[in-house]
C-alpha cells in the first residue's frame, strides 16, 4: 500500500510540473500578444497624431477606428484576467465612431450604406462588450468568451465600414 501511494504521489508530482510549464508557456504566449498588441497600438497612435497635425479629413474617423480597436484590446485583458470589469470601459470609454457619425453633414455620405453598417456595428460592438463585463462579473465566461467574439465580429466589420467611408470623406472635403 505504501508503494502505490507512493507512485501515486510521484504521478500527481509529475502532472502538476506538466500542468505548471504548460501554464507557464501560456502566460509567455498571452504576454507576447500583448506587446505585440502594445508595439502595434502605439505605432498606430503615433501615424494618426500625424495626420491630425496636417489636418487630414479623415482624422477623426480614423481616430475613432484606433480608439476601437484599442477598446477591444481593454476588453480582451478584461476577458483574461488582466484587468477588472469595470463598467466604465463600456458607458464612458470615447464612442468617436457615434460621434463621427453624429457630426457628418454630407448626405452622400449619410446615404451610403456603409455609413448605417458602421452605426450598427459600433452599437453592436458596445451591447456585446456590455455582456462581456456583465458575464466576468457573474463568472460565466463561457457566455463572456462568446460576447467577445461578437463583439470582435462586430469591431471587424467596423473597420470595414471604415475602410469603405475613408475615400468618400476625403472626396467630400477635397470638394
Amino acid at each position: 500500500m505504501l508503494g502505490q501511494q507512493r507512485a501515486a504521489t510521484t504521478e500527481i508530482s509529475k502532472n502538476a510540473s506538466k500542468i505548471a510549464e504548460k501554464a507557464k508557456k501560456t502566460r509567455g504566449e498571452i504576454d507576447g500578444c500583448i506587446a505585440h498588441a502594445l508595439k502595434a497600438e502605439g505605432a498606430s497612435a503615433e501615424a494618426i497624431a500625424g495626420m491630425e497635425a496636417r489636418q487630414l479629413a479623415v482624422y477623426e474617423l480614423l481616430r475613432a477606428r484606433g480608439d476601437l480597436m484599442i477598446w477591444k484590446r481593454k476588453l480582451a485583458f478584461v476577458l483574461v484576467a488582466i484587468n477588472k470589469p469595470d463598467s466604465d470601459l463600456v458607458d464612458k470609454d470615447p464612442r468617436r465612431i457615434a460621434h463621427w457619425c453624429d457630426s457628418i453633414t454630407d448626405d452622400t455620405i449619410r446615404r451610403h450604406p456603409a455609413y448605417a453598417a458602421l452605426r450598427a456595428a459600433e452599437t453592436k460592438a458596445h451591447s456585446e462588450g456590455r455582456r462581456v463585463l456583465q458575464s466576468v462579473r457573474a463568472s460565466d465566461y463561457k457566455t463572456a468568451t462568446d460576447a467577445y467574439v461578437n463583439a470582435e465580429k462586430a469591431i471587424t466589420d467596423v473597420v470595414t465600414q471604415c475602410d469603405i467611408l475613408v475615400p468618400l470623406v476625403s472626396a467630400s472635403a477635397a470638394a
